[in-house]
């Protein structure tokens, strides 16, 4: 009778041993299958066609996240042109500037030193800027000459110097993301262009009567931005572009599309926040939200910034564009079919919609600075520079000069003491014995 509990004893453990090791065999599946990434959702590709002649694409890459906006601008479209910033309108948003000129496309461009003058050529109405320099030996330079076609000059080209001359309209950048259709070693030549940031590109196509302005999303939940290797990749592989240089990018990445209704990337600064301080958020439905927890966040836009310069297309007026869904379609061809009215569509004054995570919202244009400082900072940026290197020469002058008048005033006074032993009559001790 015991042999028998016993054994009925050693199988009740033996089951609950095999029990547990089942469970955590099942349990270890489970987890390993929570921990398996998803598949990332393909990309999707919206084309609008806003004028004739200039064509939109909208793409969302969900497995970075990004989303990338492309205009296509056909130059053999009659009363289509590309124009670049005069030195007179230098230093104002891409809205502004967008706005100002009746353009109906436009982007940020090249980049600036620290005393606020252009990197590399800058030009613009058919005049070269005055502060600026078609001798950069780093900056490669986009431009159109006086009968519409396009270029991109790179330094090591030695008809440099002669295309210059021959430019009606320019903007400069680095590095060469895209040249002879490949894309170039110089996009990945340096450890910063492998970090995601908001981009700004732009590229022509063989003939140059085909010019492609790209704008990245960045720094934000939606769109993390792109390396320098990946926007690169997609130049060539999207949109087939035959050479493409990088823009200024980072807060200052914006474009512009009238027909769209102003700004439709997202400038990098925008975020989602609960706390409605000082700064003000934008209250309307589309752009709040209430989080698992019962928190609700307001969507606060962020500020579009002032440019040096910028790359706008004048173009035909058009209807306001039916969005479609053509991830196969060919940019290059502006007449690729068109589809139906998405009924989700931002109406006019809006931008596109943002997507991020289960949310789609949309958001107003970008607030612009309070106080412009426009051109006023070419001249407040070097005083201040001025002011500060002469401050420091004042300094280094008095301090050398009390230095000077010290050492001097030391010498004096040892040459004075000298002169005054040497003066002093010397009085000799008498020997013993004499009187």
């Amino acid at each position: 009778m015991q042999h028998h509990n016993g054994r009925g004893f050693r199988g009740c453990v033996l089951a609950i041993v095999v029990a547990t090791i089942g469970t955590w065999g099942l349990g270890g599946a489970v987890a390993q299958a929570q921990r398996a990434p998803r598949a990332a959702a393909a990309p999707t590709v919206t084309w609008t066609d806003p004028n004739p002649g200039v064509r939109h694409m909208t793409k969302v890459i969900p497995s970075i996240p990004a989303v990338v906006h492309a205009v296509v601008v056909d130059l053999r479209v009659p009363g289509v042109r590309i124009r670049t910033t005069p030195y007179a309108q230098r230093w104002s948003t891409v809205t502004e500037y967008a706005r100002r000129n009746h353009l109906a496309a436009a982007i940020n461009g090249g980049f600036w030193g620290f005393m606020q003058r252009p990197i590399g050529l800058a030009a613009g109405n058919g005049q070269l800027w005055p502060t600026s320099r078609g001798d950069d030996d780093e900056h490669s330079f986009f431009a159109v000459d006086a009968t519409g076609r396009a270029w991109i000059s790179v330094p090591s080209a030695n008809e440099e110097e002669v295309d210059a001359r021959r430019a009606a309209e320019a903007v400069s950048g680095r590095p060469v993301l895209v040249q002879d259709g490949q894309v170039s070693p110089e996009a990945t030549a340096e450890p910063q262009y492998n970090s995601r940031h908001p981009r700004t590109a732009v590229g022509i196509s063989r003939d140059g009567h085909t010019v492609y302005l790209v704008v990245v999303d960045g720094r934000q939940g939606h769109s993390r931005g792109m390396r320098m290797p990946e926007l690169a990749r997609l130049l060539v592989d999207d949109l087939h572009v035959h050479a493409a240089i990088n823009l200024d990018g980072g807060g200052s990445a914006a474009m512009f599309v009238a027909q769209e209704g102003g700004i439709v990337s997202v400038p990098s600064g925008g975020r989602w926040d609960s706390r409605v301080g000082l700064q003000r958020a934008q209250k309307r439905p589309s752009q709040v939200r209430t989080r698992d927890d019962g928190t609700t966040e307001y969507f606060i836009r962020g500020v579009e910034r002032e440019v040096m310069n910028h790359i706008g297309v004048i173009a035909p007026a058009g209807a306001r564009p039916a969005p479609t869904s053509a991830p196969t379609a060919n940019p290059a061809n502006p007449a690729s079919p068109g589809g139906a009215a998405d009924p989700s569509a931002p109406a006019p004054g809006t931008a596109a919609p943002v997507v991020e995570g289960d949310d789609t919202y949309y958001v107003e244009q970008p607030e612009e600075y309070e106080l412009n400082m426009g051109q006023a900072r070419e001249i407040v940026y070097p005083a201040l520079f001025g002011g500060g290197a002469l401050l420091f020469l004042i300094v280094v002058g008095v301090g050398t000069w009390l230095v000077v008048r010290r050492v001097r005033s030391k010498k004096k006074a040892a040459v004075a003491r000298a002169a005054a032993r040497d003066a002093a009559p010397v009085v000799r001790p008498v020997p013993a014995g004499e009187s």
